[in-house]
Formats: C-alpha cells, sequence, structure tokens
C-alpha cells in the first residue's frame, strides 16, 4: 500500500472519528478496541494515516507501520500524543515523529524481526515486543506521563516492566479474558499481578492468581528478553499466531514493554 499525503490523513481521522473522540477518556472497553500492544493489520481500504518524509528504513521490500499514539495520564484520561519519536533497532539512526493528531508511518522492511521503541519528553518509555510485520500494520499504544508511573506496578527508573494485553478471540468461555493464567518461562522470581478490569482509572491489583481484566503486569525481572506462556481451562493461549509477534519480549530498565497473549479455542 503506497503512502497518501495530506488526503489520507483527513480521511483516516475521518473513518475512525468514533476513536478519535472516545479513545482518551474511557476505560477499560476502549483500551480494549484502540489501544494494544503489537501491530494489527489495516485494512485494504484504509490509506496510511501520516506522510513519511524520510527514505524507508533498510532493505526492500517495505511495509508501512502507521502508529497512533496516546499519553495516559496520572488520573487515568489519555488523549493523543504529538512530537512522540518511535525507532527501531533493525534501523539505527531511522526515527519518525508523531504529528498533531499523535500519528505517524514508518516505512520497515518486510519480514524482519524488530523492535519499536516509542518516547516522548516526559513520558516512559515504551518497548514494543518483537515482532516480524508481514504487511501494512497500524499500531495503537499509549505512554505514560512522568506522573502516571504510579499507574504501573513495581515501574522504577532501574527496573524492567512488562505489560500484557490478554485478547480473547475465541468463543464462548474463550470470549472472555477472566481466568488466564500467565508466567514468565524460565523465571520463576517473576512477580505477576493481574489489574482490575477497570485499569488505568482503577490502579489497585486485583489478583495474583488468574486475570479478572485485560491486563497483566511482570516485575521482578532484569534486562533481557523473556517469553511467556498461559493457560486457561478449555481454552488455548496464543503468543505467535494469530499476531505478528515473535515471541520475544524485550526489557529495557526504566522502560515498559508492552505485548499481547490471546485466549482462543
Amino acid at each position: 500500500m503506497a503512502l497518501v499525503w495530506t488526503a489520507a490523513r483527513i480521511a483516516a481521522c475521518a473513518t475512525l472519528v468514533a476513536a478519535c473522540s472516545a479513545a482518551p477518556d474511557d476505560g477499560a472497553a476502549k483500551a480494549r478496541s484502540g489501544v494494544h500492544g503489537s501491530p494489527r493489520p489495516i485494512p485494504a481500504a484504509h490509506p496510511s494515516v501520516a506522510r513519511n518524509p524520510l527514505p524507508p528504513c533498510g532493505d526492500g521490500p517495505y511495509v508501512d507501520l502507521a502508529l497512533w499514539l496516546f499519553e495516559l495520564r496520572d488520573d487515568g484520561s489519555r488523549d493523543v500524543l504529538p512530537g512522540a519519536t518511535a525507532t527501531f533497532d533493525v534501523c539505527p539512526g531511522y526515527a519518525v515523529v508523531t504529528d498533531e493528531f499523535g500519528m505517524a508511518t514508518a516505512t520497515l522492511p518486510r519480514g524482519v524481526p524488530l523492535i519499536t521503541r516509542l518516547s516522548a519528553p516526559n513520558h516512559v518509555t515504551s518497548i514494543i515486543s518483537q515482532n516480524v510485520i508481514g504487511e501494512d500494520s497500524r499500531l495503537s499504544v499509549f505512554l505514560p506521563t512522568d506522573g502516571a508511573s504510579n499507574l504501573l506496578p513495581g515501574f522504577g527508573a532501574t527496573t524492567p516492566t512488562l505489560a500484557v494485553f490478554i485478547d480473547a478471540i475465541g468463543d464462548g468461555a474463550c470470549a472472555s479474558e477472566r481466568g488466564v493464567t500467565l508466567r514468565v518461562v524460565g523465571h520463576p522470581e517473576a512477580n505477576v499481578t493481574y489489574m482490575s478490569a477497570g485499569w488505568p482509572r482503577d490502579a489497585t491489583p486485583a489478583t495474583t492468581t488468574s486475570s479478572v481484566g485485560q491486563l497483566v503486569f511482570f516485575t521482578g525481572l532484569s534486562e533481557g528478553a523473556v517469553e511467556i506462556e498461559g493457560s486457561k481451562p478449555g481454552c488455548s493461549i496464543k503468543i505467535t499466531a494469530p499476531s505478528d509477534q515473535t515471541g520475544r519480549f524485550p526489557l529495557v530498565a526504566g522502560a515498559w514493554t508492552v505485548g499481547n497473549v490471546f485466549v482462543d479455542d
């Protein structure tokens, strides 16, 4: 899909107007529909959301990654985040910056494992789980303000934090994110916190046994890459398919890593 210039940005905002108006302030229900931890394919009818004036990252063939970034405030509200920078480990020196709508488009090598780093002044840096992007995709995610770092259990400037969004894509009981147990493979020292369904409005940890909401935090880990596994009675927990994730979650001190797991039949 080729880049589309100014008209595309207008069309994209018109297409997403409901999400544009609802995403900043609504709670977990809007977070589930609008904020995820890994890229999602863009339907062919949707244009790229912002012009990328830079040469592409790396060697072709290429895909477009449309970024839509928000900030998370200490009261749990969200708004679009202009001026945020996205960089990619496969292309040192390549970066895109979000426009006034919190949008940017990166042109990246197709089918190459990459890690996305999102940063902005006075915000907590976000590291996205490693992905192999095979088609034009969109990544919608938020960066907490420094003042909202208290919404991230165990967050600290010298330690990494891992946040996993549970996406229930199955039927019946497997259409609910409740009752999922997650583990960090080979790291029994990891502390797991299952957040309430009202996070971030309600930042009180719900349980340490299984999920009641969509978001799960892991702390007590060191820098490096980890893998996640999980279970739910009668369901399967998937880390890679149906997403573009490779299963590697890179951890960086002073940042929070964001990724997904999927509940399926």
